[in-house]
């Protein structure tokens, strides 16, 4: 039975494996890139307690205090040692190489999520015991109120700085704007929209009118999905004129070399989004007039 499962595993997950092979093992140069692997060895305290503190907020303090104790304290729930030790398997592993990891580079608050699996299996295995009941119903109470505080930040009018949840903010009124001039030159030619950052770009294809393909170009950033789909220069048929709409953070007065020398000339435009009177963010948008074709950079990073 063994045998026959890595057999089936195998035969499943084949396509994986001669999808990176064809695209020279992308995968693993990315998961080394976010790894740091690149960056050779170093120790950053910093990341170790960024990653502790996301921990407590994502799982909630008591939830994250309580599963641990549970788990390794085989007296608490009365587990069999083969249960507790399967629940063990499939959580201390996964917290223990995101902790390491930690002291090395910066750990995203959702990678070690997986782990915390095992704790909701523990919890409701309390919660049927008198001893622990009230502590683990106050855990899911503290839970609620988490998530109540995490839902009601946006209508908090907080400044960008403060309030996580501006980042989900602005991008329809951005697609609305960009598609507006996407109308506007769309009157002289065939248009093209473009970001140098993968987030705008994927927001602008959900949010701008008729979901067009959005392109993110590479400047020498580092690597991702965008650089393995099609290329903003399959757009240059010599049958009609071209003009682009390129989109960034912030205010800046010109773009960059590689995007101004692909256009006779762009002409910029800021666009700021307010909510209830509070700024989200800031945004340049270049009009560029005459598409040539644009230099573009391999991916320096993965």
């Amino acid at each position: 039975m063994l045998y026959l499962s890595i057999i089936i595993s195998i035969i499943v997950f084949s396509p994986v494996i001669i999808w990176n092979f064809q695209h020279d093992w992308v995968t693993l140069k990315h998961t080394a890139g976010q790894a740091h692997v690149y960056d050779g060895f170093k120790i950053s305290l910093k990341y170790f307690f960024e990653f502790i503190g996301s921990q407590l907020v994502v799982v909630t303090p008591l939830i994250f205090i309580l599963g641990f104790y549970f788990i390794f304290r085989p007296s608490a729930l009365s587990l069999q040692p083969s249960k507790r030790w399967f629940l063990i398997a499939f959580s201390i592993p996964v917290f223990a190489f995101f902790l390491v990891k930690s002291i090395h580079g910066k750990v995203q608050a959702n990678w070690a999520m997986p782990a915390y699996i095992p704790f909701l299996i523990v919890l409701s295995h309390g919660l049927i015991q008198k001893a622990y009941k009230k502590l683990i119903i106050s855990a899911i109470i503290v839970a609620f109120v988490f998530t109540f505080i995490n839902h009601a930040l946006p209508y908090l009018n907080l400044p960008e700085r403060m309030n996580p949840s501006s980042r989900l903010k602005g991008w329809k009124e951005l697609g609305e704007k960009v598609s507006g001039i996407k109308k506007e030159l769309e009157k002289s030619g065939k248009v093209v929209i473009f970001s140098d950052r993968y987030q705008i770009s994927s927001e602008l294809a959900f949010y701008t009118e008729g979901n067009p393909t959005v392109y993110c170009i590479n400047l020498g950033r580092r690597m991702n999905q965008y650089d393995l789909w099609q290329s903003i220069n399959d757009e240059l048929n010599g049958l009609s004129a071209i003009h682009g709409i390129y989109v960034v953070y912030g205010r800046k007065e010109f773009p960059e070399h590689d995007v101004s020398s692909a256009f006779d000339k762009c002409v910029s435009e800021y666009f700021t989004v307010y909510e209830k009177k509070v700024k989200i963010r800031d945004y340049t948008i270049f009009k560029c007039y005459n598409f040539k074709g644009m230099k573009l950079k391999p991916p320096k990073k993965y």
